[in-house]
């Protein structure tokens, strides 16, 4: 078609890609300014619902207003002798995707690829918040162009390629159709759904690939998590802004393209609301690195605060022991269970954290490593806070300690278990933690006996 003047009007000059359509460049012969046409050409392979498609890409862009997606111009149907279809016709941008730029060897930096997503996130505002809602639907490298870049400014950002774009009132009722790339694609759409929430996975899964240079698809996985932290070094709020951003559950991932752009600009206030300063007189050390995070736990001194039974309580564990020598088994399992608790109060616990995992050390006399376990940092599925209470036994009162477990897969990881820990380190450490692993905290709600010491 090349040279061709189509409805008296478009010179097609050069041609784009073929994917379903036919996309050129033309001249406008009335604006002598240059123009995108694609082409759906009608034949055997054309199906229904590449044609609903098509005109629902033409239906919406005409009720676009946004200087970052191209405009309608045009659209007609084309009846040539050896050629006939659907044509629409909209601005071009003479700019290269960021899929080219990849290609042509370019890596992007944090701060580019920041000011990347605040454009990408301010478009989809724009789109997200039209009524009804307009999805996207295929976000990726190839989809988003890239030019004037100048100085400190990666570029403008446009979107573009509308062929996928559906608006949520279409969308209910109709027939299951999967529509997107993969690797861009989140959980919800092989399913043939789509929500404004599924637009910011694909654009996390696009700042993934321009940070790493790596397909998101060629990336590693862990239950469904794309895992591209060892393939980059980022800080740790853009790391955690990420993942959160290519959560594969919906509840988990950012629910509005405004929430996810206050995010990115204000980490700490927008997902925190409250801050903790470090208690006074504290024994705890928090060193917190480029992307890591320890907290160094002291041993607990003995107080008032330890969970031991009562003089009463020893004195009947005591009583029956002495009386039935049979049970001497439960003597020497007692005496194992107190070396346990004796060894625990000369030991310091280190939890330490970074973008792969989370490791916790025992160190004896805070010098000689006694015990290390690595878990994977994915693995974290909540953050759990409980308080003190009592409960009251034949042994006599037994106290459940203030508590935060931090719970990898099915194991409790407890930080106060011995007790030791005062309120305000609690609070401090459970500021910190939700901070840097950007979890919400559960209240642990227990049935007790007892909410205060008995006096």
């Amino acid at each position: 078609m090349l040279g061709q003047v189509i409805d008296d009007r478009y010179e097609i000059q050069q041609s784009l890609g073929y994917s379903g359509r036919q996309t050129f460049i033309a001249l406008d012969l009335e604006t002598q300014q240059p123009v995108v046409v694609k082409l759906l050409k009608f034949g055997g392979d054309l199906s229904w619902e590449q044609l609903r498609l098509f005109e629902r890409e033409a239906s919406i862009l005409q009720q676009l207003d946004h200087p970052a997606i191209p405009r309608y111009l045009d659209s007609f149907e084309l009846d040539l002798p050896d050629c006939r279809g659907f044509v629409l016709v909209q601005t071009y941008l003479e700019a290269k995707s960021l899929e080219d730029h990849l290609r042509a060897g370019r890596s992007f930096s944090e701060p580019e690829v920041k000011q990347i997503a605040e454009q990408l996130l301010d478009i989809l505002a724009y789109l997200h918040t039209q009524n009804p809602a307009i999805v996207h639907r295929d976000i990726k490298p190839s989809n988003v162009l890239l030019r004037d870049r100048s100085g400190h400014h990666v570029g403008q950002v446009y979107l573009v390629d509308f062929g996928a774009v559906q608006n949520l009132v279409a969308a209910k009722g109709s027939t299951i159709t999967v529509v997107g790339t993969y690797g861009y694609m989140p959980p919800e759409q092989f399913g043939g759904r789509a929500v404004p929430a599924s637009d910011l996975y694909s654009l996390g899964a696009t700042l993934i690939y321009l940070l790493t240079g790596t397909h998101p698809a060629d990336l590693p996985q862990e239950n469904l998590r794309i895992q591209f932290e060892a393939q980059t070094r980022l800080s740790n709020e853009l790391s955690r802004w990420l993942r959160k951003l290519t959560e594969p559950g919906l509840d988990r991932r950012f629910s509005s393209a405004a929430q996810t752009l206050q995010s990115l600009r204000q980490p700490s206030s927008a997902d925190i609301e409250t801050s903790r300063s470090r208690p006074q007189g504290t024994h705890i050390r928090l060193i917190k690195g480029h992307n890591t995070l320890k907290v160094c736990i002291p041993r607990p001194a003995i107080g008032p605060s330890v969970p031991l039974p009562s003089v009463r309580g020893w004195g009947c564990i005591l009583a029956v022991v002495l009386s039935y020598g049979w049970l001497l088994w439960v003597a020497i399992a007692l005496i194992n269970r107190l070396g346990v608790w004796l060894l625990s109060f000369l030991t310091e616990k280190q939890i330490s954290f970074d973008s792969q995992q989370i490791t916790v050390t025992y160190k004896l006399l805070e010098v000689i490593p006694a015990l290390q376990r690595s878990l994977s940092l994915q693995q974290i599925s909540q953050l759990e806070r409980s308080e003190a209470s009592y409960l009251k036994s034949d042994w006599g009162y037994l106290k459940n300690q203030a508590e935060i477990t931090i719970w990898v897969g099915n194991y409790p990881l407890k930080l106060n278990k011995l007790g030791g820990l005062t309120t305000p380190e609690l609070d401090w450490l459970e500021y910190e933690l939700n901070s840097w692993l950007d979890l919400p905290v559960q209240r642990q709600k227990i049935r007790l006996t007892h909410q205060h010491p008995p006096h």
